[in-house]
Parts: C-alpha cells; sequence; structure tokens
C-alpha cells in the first residue's frame, strides 16, 4: 500500500507568459504564432526530457505535470531541471535574429506538490476536474505574487530532503490570500554543478 501510494504522488510545474498583451500590441495574431512556435516546441522538449505531460491552463499559462510513477525519486528534482531547461532554451530561441526587435519573455514559474493521482486525472479529460481547480488556483496566485523571470517553489517541496544541497534558494517570501491564510515560496537562485551538467547535457542534444 505504500508504494502505491507512493507511485500516486504528483508534482506541478505552473509557466505563466505575462507580458503577451505586449506581443499583441506589435504583432498579428499569425505572426504571433509563428513566434511562439519555436517557445512551445522548447516547453513540451524540456518536459519530454523529464517525463513531464503538458496541459494547457489558461491563455498564457501552461501546466507541466510530474508523476511519481513516470519519475519515480526524481519527481520533484524533474519538475525544477524541466523549469531551468525551459528558460535556457527561451534564452537561446531569443537571442536569434528573428527575435531582434521583439519584446522579451516575460515567465513566470511555480512549483508545487500535486495531489494523488492528478497526472491520472488530467490524462483522462480536456477539462479540469473540480477537485483539482484549487489547487491550480493558489499555485496561480502564487504566480500572480512573484517577480518575473522567478522561478519558486512552495515550501512543501522547499523542506523535500531530496532537494537540499541540489537546490539554493533565497529567503522565503510571505504570500497572503484572500482569507488570510499566509503561503511560502522560494526563488531558486542557483543548483549544484552535477545537477547543472545534466540539464546541459540536455540542451546541447535539443539545440542540435
Amino acid at each position: 500500500q505504500i508504494l502505491e501510494d507512493e507511485k500516486q504522488r504528483s508534482c506541478v510545474l505552473y509557466i505563466e507568459l505575462s507580458n503577451m498583451s505586449q506581443w499583441q500590441d506589435q504583432f498579428t495574431p499569425i505572426q504571433i504564432a509563428n513566434l511562439f512556435t519555436p517557445i512551445y516546441r522548447a516547453m513540451f522538449q524540456a518536459s519530454d526530457a523529464y517525463s513531464g505531460q503538458v496541459h494547457q491552463y489558461q491563455e498564457n499559462a501552461t501546466l507541466i505535470l510530474f508523476s511519481a510513477s513516470e519519475c519515480e525519486d526524481q519527481l520533484y528534482l524533474n519538475a525544477i531541471c524541466t523549469a531551468k531547461l525551459f528558460t535556457d532554451l527561451i534564452e537561446k530561441i531569443l537571442s536569434t535574429d528573428i527575435y531582434a526587435d521583439t519584446p522579451h519573455i516575460d515567465y513566470k514559474i511555480v512549483i508545487d506538490d500535486g495531489l494523488k493521482n492528478l497526472t491520472q486525472g488530467m490524462q483522462e479529460t480536456d477539462e479540469i476536474p473540480p477537485e483539482f481547480q484549487g489547487l491550480f488556483s493558489q499555485i496561480k496566485a502564487l504566480s500572480d505574487d512573484i517577480d518575473v523571470k522567478t522561478t519558486a517553489i512552495s515550501e512543501a517541496i522547499f523542506v523535500l530532503p531530496e532537494i537540499q544541497n541540489k537546490v539554493f534558494t533565497g529567503l522565503p517570501d510571505i504570500h497572503t490570500d484572500e482569507e488570510g491564510n499566509e503561503k511560502l515560496s522560494y526563488s531558486i537562485k542557483g543548483m549544484s554543478d552535477k545537477l547543472l551538467n545534466t540539464i546541459q547535457t540536455k540542451f546541447e542534444r535539443i539545440s542540435e
């Protein structure tokens, strides 16, 4: 039973592109579609590299879900590495000539513990099941509070032994919801060399 429960654990990686209105002011919908195709491709490539499952959440926000049955003991590190790989790929894409006269891409990324059977439940439907709405709303609220170009992890992930000495963060930020409940998040400031090397290997393979 314990093993079964372990396999049902999940992790959520939330990515919001927060300055889409800037792009919409400058480009037609067809131009935006063409310019963002490589960005979304990078999202899928980063997700595939670490066994994530991509779901559209809102027009400018995407959820990448990870399950312990796929990732085993790398569940949370896989989500963190996906975020880093994706942002590295974005920087590379934006450095090409096609994007010389475009706005930057302002992203906000939040990684939080998921609910039991989340990935399976999301796979089976096109709509977001009601039992998951609350979690995603909390993650979205956290994202609204953090600075652009920040990847933040929740307290639930910060305290996990498997990320200690591998992921380095700043001091906690305190977020208060509408009911006055406080939640902490931690912005990622760095990673261990070993972790960065594995990300770099995947980055080079995708960039070939």
